[in-house]
């Protein structure tokens, strides 16, 4: 209660005025200092005496066994009557959950926030649970255990005034349940909730504006996506081939057959000339490849990519962290130095890169290891600590945001060309599956030298592929197709 006061609330000019909520920073702060003490519970309906000193036997939770990755032995219905160790009034799940709903019908909570971060919670306890139990009992030990429930309904679901709209109280619950898995997943403290609130509070006045950028964002690729398909639609019908209204005789038919073949590269070709800029200006999935046009990420590919579950791996550690660490350092003041920017992108995505090793590590259990120090070196990649500052951050943020995505999947697409064709040819197998008729292989495909000759040869493509787009249209040519 003193900490409470006398550091968090009076200092910042008391009610309204706090800069973190009171009572989750002096929780925050007891559970620090003392652990054991505060993570301790009596059993449910034991007598308390009423002197300094407590006789009685204290239990850990349900939270500090769902820590260990412990089974557990509570079932849905001492979850919901509180039969179970933990804090004092955060056990009762059905309380909680009426006293919510009330509240919520009443309008005196903003029931987006409970219900995105919940979904949140709930999602990943089915998806990557950390107990060797089935998903429904990892479930419900996430959502119950802990004082999750009651500081996400009873504290961060309080209308304080700072969101206005339901898509930034929306952003504002995905924030909260993300930060609660973050901390689960990392760290070694049972009662996280009050931290991520913690955190929740210094940015909840901009969840407005992260709203009003993520929606623009996705209306801007829905409008691009639309834009292109109706221009290649409006390209296709002004060159189709038009038949005779009498269909002709067959060496007709055959020649305008033989016509429309010759017509379909012209078309490609001037479609890209005539939408060059903006095809390059978005398109690194294929014409910009970073791996087989730019080189840019080319080391990991080579030595690890010789199967193509090392592939799948990596290619989800360099979305997941490339992609994130860009995004979150685009918000940060443009005043700062160029140097000191490039030290806080490369600890971004360090930081990133925690959470992907642990969910590499449950899906590719094989390939993290396989894939070796190539994993951690991405932190450092070309696109992180180079083309962030000198290309993506020049950039309007939904611009970049299609870079990113077409630099991912442009990322995603080579790794696995190549790992799927190592894999084939040098041991007959796909995904470790053995395939039927593969009875010659080359198994020097799968050395580091074998992968640098399939990345120069898909280069090679690209290249080729390129230079033919780029050559101009003679106008003889040209006036034979009109």
């Amino acid at each position: 209660m003193v900490f409470a006061v006398a550091v968090v609330r009076h200092p910042f000019g008391g009610h309204y005025n706090t800069l973190f909520n009171p009572a989750m920073t002096a929780f925050a702060f007891v559970t620090i200092c003392w652990t054991d003490l505060v993570t301790h519970y009596p059993a449910p309906f034991q007598q308390l005496p009423l002197t300094p000193t407590v006789d009685v036997p204290l239990n850990s939770s349900p939270a500090y066994r769902l820590m260990l990755g412990g089974a557990n032995s509570m079932d849905v219905l001492d979850a919901l009557l509180g039969n179970f160790n933990g804090p004092m009034g955060t056990t009762c799940i059905a309380v909680l959950l009426c006293c919510g709903l009330y509240l919520a019908v009443r309008r005196t909570i903003i029931w987006q926030i409970p219900a995105a971060a919940l979904g949140v919670v709930g999602l990943a306890a089915w998806f990557f649970p950390r107990v060797n139990a089935s998903h429904e009992i990892s479930l419900l030990m996430e959502l119950t255990s802990g004082v999750l429930l009651f500081a996400v309904i009873f504290v961060a679901a309080m209308d304080n005034g700072e969101i206005e709209t339901a898509a930034g109280k929306w952003i504002c619950g995905l924030i909260l349940g993300g930060l609660v898995v973050l901390f689960r997943q990392l760290s070694k403290i049972e009662l996280v909730a009050p931290f991520a609130i913690i955190i929740i509070n210094t940015i909840d006045n901009r969840c407005d504006s992260y709203a009003r950028c993520i929606g623009r964002g996705v209306m801007f690729c829905l409008k691009s996506v639309c834009h292109g398909v109706m221009l290649a639609l409006k390209a296709l019908l002004a060159e189709r081939m038009q038949l005779p209204e009498d269909h002709g005789s067959l060496p007709e038919l055959r020649g305008q057959a033989r016509q429309g073949r010759e017509r379909s590269p012209q078309m490609i070709r001037r479609f890209y000339q005539s939408h060059r800029n903006a095809i390059e200006k978005f398109d690194q999935f294929l014409l910009n490849n970073p791996v087989l046009e730019r080189g840019l990420v080319i080391a990991p590919v080579i030595v690890t990519c010789n199967t193509l579950a090392n592939a799948l791996a990596l290619s989800i550690a360099f979305a997941f962290i490339t992609v994130l660490s860009i995004l979150l350092t685009f918000f940060l003041p443009r005043k700062i130095p160029y140097t000191i920017r490039v030290i806080a992108n490369a600890m971004v995505a360090a930081l990133l890169f925690i959470p992907a090793a642990m969910l590499l590590e449950r899906r590719f259990p094989e390939s993290i290891f396989n894939l070796g120090i190539y994993l951690p070196l991405l932190v450092t990649n070309s696109l992180i600590v180079q083309k962030s500052e000198s290309r993506y951050h020049q950039e309007r943020f939904f611009v970049m945001l299609a870079q990113l995505i077409t630099a991912a999947l442009g990322f995603a697409a080579a790794a696995c060309a190549v790992g799927a064709l190592r894999e084939v040819l040098g041991k007959g197998a796909l995904l470790g599956q053995p395939m039927e008729g593969m009875e010659f292989t080359v198994p020097g495909v799968l050395l580091p030298f074998g992968g640098f000759l399939l990345v120069g040869f898909l280069s090679a493509g690209i290249q080729k592929l390129r230079n033919f787009l780029r050559k101009p249209i003679k106008k003889k040519e040209a006036a034979r197709h009109e």
